[in-house]
């Protein structure tokens, strides 16, 4: 079954029927419009196609990945599509709840605009940064406090999950920092930093752009204020 609501086209079985129809799209159409206000971008990215799946293999069919584990549940794809595991079975095969596809589909939405702000504002992609974002604008909030020092201003290679936890968390506080200069901060760091970056190099136009260390901003270490703040989070 094909069905369209405004500027999404979904793609589901008979028994997802009801969810679809009960599915928030006013919010979701809000958290579109939230990612195009924070990457400042103009013009649309439509339609979003939504394409619900219902099996490990057809994931891994569309995402191209080539194993599938559980902590997996959506991706994007070509024609602006995003693939997701079904309500009806998104339980039984992912460790994510039926409440999370709003969000998750919010989270997916955000890569689409910084994918094409990469290409149109020149934006560096990097992973850490690119999570984080999806995460922050999708509300998945995250209440974990991190105790080390921030390694890497690109990409948690060996444990790719610490991209979502420390991204979201290192957005939160840039954005509560920096307030409505906060995303402007953001682009423009993405916009300055280079994929050929060492991480020394991508440390330093950290602090050359928001006018303090990383640890300090995130209130690892020294700065009273940044240390309360850090409690908020």
């Amino acid at each position: 079954m094909i069905k369209t609501k405004g500027i999404f086209i979904i793609k589901f079985e008979k028994q997802d029927e009801k969810f679809v129809g009960n599915l928030n799209w006013k919010k979701l159409k809000e958290g579109y419009n939230k990612a195009k206000k924070f990457f400042e971008y103009e013009g649309e990215i439509t339609p979003i196609r939504i394409c619900l799946l219902y099996s490990p293999e057809e994931y891994l069919f569309f995402s191209g990945y080539p194993q599938y584990e559980n902590w997996m549940s959506a991706c994007t794809g070509y024609h602006n599509t995003i693939y997701i595991f079904a309500p009806s079975v998104i339980e039984k095969y992912t460790i994510h709840k039926k409440s999370d596809i709003l969000k998750t589909l919010v989270h997916e939405i955000t890569h689409f605009f910084y994918g094409y702000s990469s290409i149109k504002k020149n934006l560096t992609r990097l992973p850490l940064w690119e999570e984080g974002i999806s995460n922050y604008l999708a509300d998945k909030k995250i209440t974990s406090e991190i105790n080390f020092e921030i390694s890497t201003l690109r990409n948690f290679k060996d444990k790719n999950s610490s991209n979502y936890i420390v991204g979201y968390i290192l957005i939160d506080h840039i954005m509560k920092y920096f307030k409505e200069n906060g995303n402007k901060k953001i682009l423009e760091f993405l916009t300055k930093v280079e994929q050929s970056d060492s991480e020394e190099a991508l440390f330093k136009k950290f602090e050359e752009i928001f006018g303090m260390n990383v640890d300090v901003l995130m209130g690892l270490k020294g700065g009273e204020k940044n240390e309360s703040f850090r409690k908020t989070s």
